[in-house]
């Protein structure tokens, strides 16, 4: 009888010692889940991070670029803008030239046309 209870006894302990493994084990893997998802929120976090500061930097990226892009469609503009000006500018000293020319003959013309009547 005493070896059937010393038996029964050692099988209530060995029950109890896998039950508090068991509740161990379940409890270490709750931590270590915790730990998992705890991780992967921090590591989700830092992506998060990193994209916005890459689309802030994007977007700071492409407005530098449209002001450039802007700026040399100015420079371009301007350009054009006093070639043009040169342009006209040639063309009206031109005009004027010719008109100085052909008023000085016409005026010694008619000096000299005047003279031979005189």
């Amino acid at each position: 009888k005493k070896v059937k209870k010393m038996s029964v006894t050692k099988a209530k302990t060995d029950k109890e010692r896998e039950v508090k493994k068991r509740l161990r084990d379940e409890e270490t893997a709750s931590r270590k889940r915790q730990k998992d998802e705890e991780e992967d929120k921090k590591k989700q976090n830092r992506v998060e991070k990193r994209l916005a500061q890459l689309n802030i930097q994007m977007d700071d990226k492409l407005f530098k670029e449209a002001l450039l892009a802007r700026e040399r469609n100015l420079q371009n503009f301007v350009r054009g803008m006093n070639k043009e000006y040169n342009r006209r500018r040639k063309a009206a000293e031109l005009v004027v030239g010719n008109k100085l020319e052909h008023s000085k003959f016409s005026t010694s013309d008619s000096a000299s046309s005047l003279v031979t009547f005189g």
